[in-house]
């Protein structure tokens, strides 16, 4: 019985041992593992978090440095715009303050001669100053149109026709209402360099048809186109009457007719091509370029 007591109580004792042994072999080294893997991980993750704090706050300084610098950028070009259309503005005024004072002494110089033909007493005098005055008024109505129009280098042909022509026939003739007007004219934008020698052309020949082609028509007829000409980049302008034609010796430059020679001039102005055909009354056809922008059709 003792033997057995020892033997039993000695196996009670070695069990215990063996398994304690046994586990703390294993499971402290794993534990470790485990503490130096979590700590090395959560190392990892605060660099890494760090890394991307330090990234965003450098992103972010970089992107308020370029927010800045564009719109240091954006305030100097709107500076610049600013200057720019300041400066357009009173160009653009003064421009049209030239065309003003252009026009206030063209009329200035019209009275002028009005006043000095009280003090005439030769017909043919008086007749040659009333042209000339007349000539006068229709420059400064030209420049009157350029001063009114939205644009310093740009009109529209139609209005411009328009205004023009009808100025053109109450300056030459108080009962132009007896006068049939017709007009077929294309809408574009011409330029200022353009408008004025033509503008001359039309009242030059409103003018010949008002002092002669319907001394003897009973049913006076004026009849204006402004059309593209067969040619790119052409236009082409018809006026025509229904009166008793222009005389043979007064169709060449050369002639005694002043009328003739202004047409010459300004066309020449607007290198254009000029033609005069006497049937059925008379038809001054001009062709002349224009310059290459956008047009509108209004």
């Amino acid at each position: 019985m003792e033997d057995q007591s020892n033997f039993w109580g000695s196996r009670m004792i070695d069990i215990p041992l063996y398994i304690n042994s046994r586990f703390f072999d294993t499971f402290w080294p794993s534990l470790i593992l485990i503490l130096i893997f979590s700590v090395f991980g959560f190392i990892t993750y605060q660099l890494w978090v760090w890394r991307d704090r330090s990234r965003r706050e450098i992103l972010n300084l970089m992107v308020r440095d370029k927010t800045i610098e564009l719109a240091e950028d954006k305030q100097q070009l709107w500076n610049s715009y600013i200057k720019i259309e300041s400066q357009n503005l009173e160009k653009n005024v003064l421009i049209q303050e030239l065309n003003h004072r252009v026009k206030n002494n063209l009329q200035t110089i019209s009275s002028l001669i009005g006043m000095q033909l009280m003090s005439i007493i030769s017909d043919e005098a008086r007749s040659a100053l009333q042209e000339t005055s007349r000539r006068i008024m229709a420059m400064s109505k030209v420049h009157e149109i350029l001063y009114s129009s939205e644009s310093i280098s740009l009109i529209y042909s139609r209005n411009f026709f328009e205004v023009l022509t009808s100025f053109s026939l109450e300056i030459y003739d108080p009962n132009s209402s007896k006068i049939k007007f017709s007009a077929n004219l294309i809408d574009i934008q011409l330029e200022v360099s353009t408008c004025i020698p033509l503008g001359m052309i039309i009242t030059e020949a409103i003018s010949n048809c008002m002092k002669h082609a319907f001394l003897r028509t009973e049913n006076p007829a004026i009849q204006i186109d402004l059309n593209y000409a067969e040619r790119l980049g052409w236009l082409s302008l018809s006026i025509k009457d229904n009166g008793c034609g222009i005389p043979d010796e007064f169709m060449k430059e050369k002639s005694g007719s002043m009328g003739m020679r202004l047409l010459q001039i300004f066309a020449r102005q607007l290198e254009a091509q000029i033609h005069i055909e006497n049937k059925e009354g008379t038809n001054i056809k001009l062709e002349f370029k224009i310059n290459t922008h956008e047009n509108s059709n209004r």
